[in-house]
C-alpha cells in the first residue's frame, strides 16, 4: 500500500499534480477504492489456479526440492556423506545435514515424525547428539553446530517474514496450507531471499517442519486469516471444527487433494500445539470467567513488550485469563516466536497495549486478528508530555475508552479526548535472574558505578542522558582520583538510530572517564547489568512510567530521577533522591514532540549533590534504596494491578450485558 501511494505521488508528480489538489485525492481514491483490490484479487486467483492445477508439494521428495531449487537458480541439497565434514565447520553445514537426512531417509522420517517440530528437546535432536552421531561418525564440533541449528529454529524465520510482508499475506493469504506451499517457497526463494536476508535452509526447514503435520498448517493458518476466523468462528472450540472441515474444501478447490490425508479434529489438531494451549492462561477452555485479552508487541524487544508482559503475568496471577496477540513491528528486530503469541478475542475485553499510531483496522489487519462486534476493546497508551498530538482525537473514538498506567498519561488524556480515561497503575515484578560478573560487559571490579540505560528510539533529547555525563561532572571533577571517584556507565539500544547522539555521548563520557555500552541485551542481562551497578541515574525531561527506574529499586539499588512525569506514581522523596526541575519549551520538534509543548529541565546542581551523598552517606543511601524496595514490591505488585485490571474488564462485560439485556 505504502508503495502504491509512493507510485501516485511519483506520477502525479511528473504530470504535475500537487499532492494537496482534488485530482490528487481522486486518483488516490481511485487506487484505493478500483487498482488495488483488483491487484489483490488478480493475485490471489493466479496463486489459487497454481495450486489448484498442480500437484501439492511433498517436501521430503528429493526430486521435487531438487526441481524447485534448481529451478530457482539454487544449489540442490548436498548428500549426507557429503555434508557430515562440512558441518563440523559451520553451522549453515549442519543444518542443511539435518534437511539431507529427513529427505533421503525414510526410516528417520518413520521414527521421528515431528523431527523438526520438537525442536531442541526432541528425539531427532537428541538422537543426532548420541546415537545419530556415532551413526554418522560426527565429530564434536558438528554436534555443537547441529546443536546451534535447532536453536536458532530456522524455519520460525520464514514465518516471520511472512507475518511482517504485507504484499505476500494478500498474495499468499493461506500460505501455511499445504496447496499454497509451492507458491510460498517460490516467492521466498525468489524474492524474499535477496531483498529479506532468510536462507534456502529456513525456507526447506519451514517446508519440512510443515509436513511433519499438516493439519497444524491449517491451524496457523485460521489463527493468522480474518477471513476463516469471521467464517468459523467457533474452529477452535471442541466440536467446531467438523462444519470447517465440510467446507473449506468447497471453499478452496485446492483443499480437495489434500483433504483426504487429514482430517480437521479439534483433539487432534487445534489442540496439539503446546503453544495454543498456554495462549489461554489458567482460564476455562470455554473463555468463561474473568480474563483479559491482550494485543502487544510481544515479539518486539521494548518497553511496550515488556508491558504487555507484565499486563498479562499481572492478570494470570490475579486469578484471571489471558489469550496474548502478537502485534509484529519489526522484521529485522522481532524475535522469531509469534507462535506462541497467536490468540484469539477469547474474553468480552481486549487491551491494545500499543502506541496511538495504528487505527483499529490497522492492528486487526497487522495481528491477523478478527474482530467480531459485540466486544469492548481499550487502549492502554503510553506517553510522556501533558499535551497529547490533535490526531489521537479520532483514534480514540475508536475505543470503549482509554487505560491510562499513570495519573500524569491519565491528565494529559482527559485534557484532550472525549473518551473515558481510567487510570490503572500497572505491575512490575522482575523475572529470576542469572548474574553475570562485571567483566561480562567490560566493567572494573571494586568502583562504585552510577548506571543509565536508555533505547535511543525514545528520542535522545527526552531521555537527556548528556545532563548525567555533566552533573557527573559537577559532583566529581577530575582533581578528584583514585578510589573516591566513582564511574558513569551509559547503556544504549539501538545506538545507531541516533548517530549525532552517540557522538555526543561518546565526547562526554570520554571527557570524564566513564563507559558508553551499546547493544541489544536480553532481559537477563539488562538485569545483571543493573545488578552490576551501584546507583541508577536518570535525568529525563520527562516520563510516561520509568520502568527502568522502578526495575532498578526492586533491585535495592539507590535512585537518583527527576521529580517530574509518570514515575511520581512509584517514588517520593522517602524512596529516592528526587531532583527538582523548571518547566521550558521544546525548541525543536522531535518526532511526535512539537515545537511548543513542555518537558522539564532538571538541575544539574542538585542531581550531583545527589550523587555525592549516595557516595558520602552509604547508612543513608543503603535505607533508602531498602524503602523504595519495600514501596515499589506494594505499589507496583503484580497481584494488585492484575485486580484492577479485572475489575476494570468485568464492570466492562456486565455493563455490555445490561445494555444488550435493555435493547
Amino acid at each position: 500500500m505504502l508503495q502504491l501511494d509512493k507510485k501516485v505521488r511519483l506520477v502525479a508528480q511528473w504530470v504535475g499534480i500537487t499532492a494537496n489538489s482534488p485530482l490528487f485525492k481522486t486518483m488516490l481514491h481511485v487506487r484505493n477504492r478500483f487498482v488495488t483490490p483488483l491487484r489483490e484479487r488478480f493475485g490471489r486467483v493466479k496463486v489459487w489456479w497454481k495450486s489448484s492445477r498442480e500437484k501439492a508439494l511433498e517436501p521430503h521428495s528429493r526430486k521435487e526440492m531438487d526441481a524447485i531449487l534448481i529451478g530457482f537458480g539454487q544449489a540442490p541439497l548436498e548428500s549426507v556423506e557429503a555434508l557430515i565434514p562440512r558441518a563440523e565447520s559451520d553451522s549453515v553445514g549442519a543444518e542443511r545435514l539435518i534437511l539431507s537426512l529427513l529427505i533421503d531417509r525414510s526410516d528417520l522420517q518413520i521414527r521421528f515424525p515431528l523431527a523438526l517440530s520438537q525442536g531442541p528437546d526432541g528425539d531427532f535432536a537428541q538422537w543426532l547428539s548420541g546415537e545419530g552421531a556415532s551413526e554418522l561418525g560426527l565429530a564434536e564440533n558438528a554436534i555443537k553446530h547441529l546443536q546451534a541449528a535447532f536453536l536458532r529454529h530456522p524455519g520460525a524465520h520464514a514465518r516471520k517474514l511472512y507475518d511482517h510482508h504485507n504484499g505476500l499475506r494478500e498474495r499468499i493469504p493461506y500460505a501455511f496450507s499445504k496447496p499454497y506451499w509451492a507458491p510460498l517457497a517460490e516467492w521466498m526463494i525468489r524474492n524474499g531471499m535477496p531483498a529479506h536476508g532468510i536462507f534456502i535452509e529456513d525456507v526447506i526447514w519451514f517446508l519440512l517442519e510443515a509436513a511433519e503435520d499438516p493439519a497444524l498448517g491449517i491451524l496457523d493458518t485460521w489463527l493468522r486469516s480474518r477471513d476463516w476466523q469471521e467464517r468459523w468462528p467457533d474452529a477452535m472450540k471442541p466440536g467446531g471444527c467438523p462444519k470447517m472441515n465440510r467446507e473449506l474444501p468447497l471453499l478452496e478447490k485446492g483443499f480437495q487433494k489434500v483433504q483426504q490425508k487429514w482430517n480437521l479434529d479439534p483433539e487432534a489438531c487445534f489442540f496439539k500445539r503446546d503453544s495454543v494451549r498456554c495462549l489461554e492462561g489458567n482460564a476455562p477452555a470455554d473463555g468463561q470467567g474473568p480474563g483479559i485479552n491482550i494485543v502487544g508487541h510481544f515479539c518486539y524487544p521494548s518497553g511496550l513488550r515488556e508491558a504487555a508482559v507484565q499486563m498479562g503475568r499481572a492478570v494470570v496471577r490475579a486469578g484471571g485469563g489471558i489469550s496474548l496477540r502478537d502485534f509484529p513491528a519489526s522484521v529485522e528486530a522481532d524475535l522469531a516466536v509469534r507462535d506462541q503469541y497467536m490468540g484469539t478475542e477469547k474474553w468480552p475485553v481486549t487491551a491494545m497495549v500499543l502506541s496511538p499510531d495504528q487505527t483499529l483496522n490497522e492492528i486487526s489487519w497487522w495481528s491477523g486478528l478478527h474482530m467480531p462486534p459485540g466486544r469492548d476493546r481499550v487502549a492502554v497508551w503510553y506517553w510522556e508530555l501533558e499535551e497529547v498530538p490533535s490526531t489521537w482525537t479520532s483514534r480514540a473514538r475508536e475505543f470503549t475508552e482509554l487505560w491510562a498506567p499513570t495519573k500524569f498519561i491519565g491528565d494529559a488524556m482527559r485534557k484532550a479526548l472525549d473518551v473515558p480515561v481510567i487510570d490503572l497503575l500497572p505491575g512490575v515484578e522482575l523475572e529470576p535472574v542469572t548474574p553475570l560478573p562485571r567483566s561480562r560487559f567490560g566493567l572494573p571490579e571494586g568502583e562504585f558505578i552510577f548506571l543509565f540505560m536508555f533505547d535511543m528510539c525514545s528520542i535522545f533529547e527526552r531521555k537527556n542522558p548528556l545532563a548525567i555525563i555533566d552533573a557527573f561532572e559537577v559532583a566529581f571533577p577530575k582533581t578528584i582520583n583514585g578510589p573516591s571517584r566513582p564511574i558513569l556507565v551509559i547503556k544504549v539500544n539501538r545506538g545507531s538510530f541516533n548517530q549525532a547522539g552517540m557522538t555526543a555521548l561518546k565526547i562526554g563520557l570520554d571527557r570524564i572517564g566513564g563507559i558508553l555500552l551499546d547493544g541489544t541485551y536480553t532481559r537477563n542481562e539488562a538485569y545483571a547489568l543493573i545488578q552490576c551497578a551501584d546507583a541508577y541515574v536518570s535525568l529525563h525531561r520527562s516520563e510516561g512510567f520509568g520502568l527502568t527506574m522502578a526495575e532498578a529499586m526492586l533491585m535495592d539499588k539507590p535512585v537518583i530521577a527527576t521529580g517530574y512525569s509518570g514515575n511520581m506514581d512509584f517514588m517520593n522523596k522517602e524512596t529516592a533522591h528526587l531532583i527538582p526541575y523548571e518547566m521550558i519549551d521544546i525548541e525543536e520538534t522531535r518526532l511526535v514532540y512539537r515545537k511548543g509543548m513542555r518537558w522539564a529541565n532538571p538541575s544539574i546542581v542538585h542531581a550531583a549533590k545527589a550523587m555525592r551523598a549516595i557516595m558520602e552517606q552509604p547508612i543513608e543511601t543503603k535505607a533508602m534504596a531498602a524503602r523504595g524496595k519495600l514501596h515499589i514490591q506494594r505499589v507496583l505488585s503484580l497481584e494488585a494491578a492484575g485486580n484492577r485490571f479485572l475489575e476494570r474488564a468485568q464492570y466492562l462485560a456486565e455493563r455490555r450485558k445490561t445494555f444488550a439485556k435493555a435493547a
